[in-house]
């Protein structure tokens, strides 16, 4: 409604003021502008003269376009509370000694009793002493309950969120407030203009420098582009240190496509993007390994025993994974097919615990056992087991036939 109202404001200057020339100016422009209440009126020598509204102007005040006679006095008596009128009496007054746009939000009581939230632009045009006002009247009632909702749901849940490490970012734009919970003070760029944290020159300082062009992108599909946009980059904090973020960003709209509200949603994940470069590295071992002639490889998590990455090898063992799990199922196939004296033995043995176990000592562990494959041929095998990292978070293990 913005574009269109200054459209508008812009089609009038310098016109000759009667009606015929401002309906046949507007009949190009008034599509943009059909949701909300159009007035312009003619200030001539003190006195007010209607030279055109909208039809949602008459809906809202329950009149008939014919034989109607504008009074701003009648329009003053819908504004609610009281005190807005002297505020609207000042807008219309300002405007018409700067010229320049004002705005006001208030209550105005339709024909019908019902209360609606209106946010009212003002742009006055001066010719030779006289005045002419364009005025256009929003219905913002439904962004204001949703505003009003957000609140008391806010005060609701601010307590939980304040136990989380999210850091939750809010401005509103109609009420000019911002919030932001404790979290977000971890983040460098906490300490500086809160009007201007995702600016593009802003970020700059609060980036990492090799995600700043990511983050300058990202911030132009904030501003161009409506609902949520999402973004994993490294964030400077307090300290000077890089931390990887996930920035959620949602704005809120009214029905005129002007920005209520923004809200920035920043989430650590350093530990998942850590654990994504160690699945990339496992990924790359594996596909690096199966090139040559190990029948089997895998990496398995320590602490949980599931596997990061697998490679199925025989299909027996892929059975008993898929009945009872990774770890148990080892076992299991191992006490069933192994071709040991002692499988009992074997079994324990290629435990992850005992595993584990030897690894703590030892760059490496190897096992070497007889199994019956799925052809029922018996068959040597030799297991070898290292960590993958320092972390000792990873275990990688390969298994080929010893004297093939």
């Amino acid at each position: 409604m913005e574009g269109a109202f200054e459209v508008i404001k812009d089609l009038l200057g310098g016109l000759s003021w009667d009606r015929e020339s401002v309906y046949a100016r507007l009949s190009q422009s008034i599509d943009s502008a059909i949701r909300s209440s159009l007035v312009i009126v003619l200030y001539k020598e003190g006195k007010e003269e209607l030279i055109f509204a909208n039809d949602m102007f008459y809906e809202n005040i329950g009149e008939d376009r014919d034989g109607y006679e504008y009074k701003e006095a009648d329009i003053k008596k819908r504004i609610k509370p009281e005190n807005k009128v002297v505020k609207y009496e000042k807008c219309v007054e300002k405007s018409m000694l700067t010229g320049e746009t004002q705005e006001i939000i208030y209550q105005f009581e339709r024909y019908d009793g019902k209360v609606i939230w209106v946010r009212k632009r003002f742009a006055a045009i001066c010719n030779e002493g006289e005045y002419i006002i364009v005025s256009v009247a929003t219905n913002i009632t439904k962004s204001i309950e949703i505003s009003r909702q957000i609140e008391i749901e806010k005060y609701r849940f601010q307590k939980v969120i304040e136990q989380t490490d999210l850091a939750i970012i809010e401005w509103d734009y109609y009420n000019n407030t911002f919030y932001s919970t404790e979290s977000y003070k971890k983040y460098k760029m906490s300490e500086g203009n809160q009007d201007r944290i995702f600016k593009k020159k802003s970020i700059i300082g609060y980036t990492h420098p090799d995600d700043v062009e990511k983050m300058k992108k990202f911030v132009s599909n904030c501003i161009l582009t409506p609902g949520k946009m999402e973004c994993i980059v490294r964030l400077k904090l307090i300290d000077d240190t890089y931390s990887w973020s996930k920035i959620t960003v949602v704005s809120e709209y009214d029905i005129d496509g002007n920005k209520m509200k923004t809200l920035a949603i920043i989430a650590d994940v350093n530990e998942d993007m850590e654990r994504r470069k160690k699945v990339r590295i496992a990924v790359d071992i594996v596909n690096t390994l199966v090139a040559n002639e190990y029948e089997e490889i895998f990496t398995i998590n320590a602490f949980t025993g599931e596997p990061v990455v697998y490679k199925e090898g025989i299909s027996k063992v892929v059975e008993e994974q898929n009945k009872v799990g990774f770890k148990l199922g080892v076992e299991n196939y191992i006490k069933t097919y192994c071709m040991d004296e002692n499988p009992e033995q074997t079994a324990k043995e290629l435990n992850l615990d005992y595993v584990k176990e030897q690894l703590e000592n030892n760059n490496t562990y190897q096992k070497i056992y007889s199994i019956m494959d799925e052809n029922n041929n018996i068959k040597m095998k030799r297991a070898l087991y290292t960590y993958l990292n320092k972390h000792k978070d990873t275990i990688v293990c390969t298994i080929m036939e010893v004297g093939k």
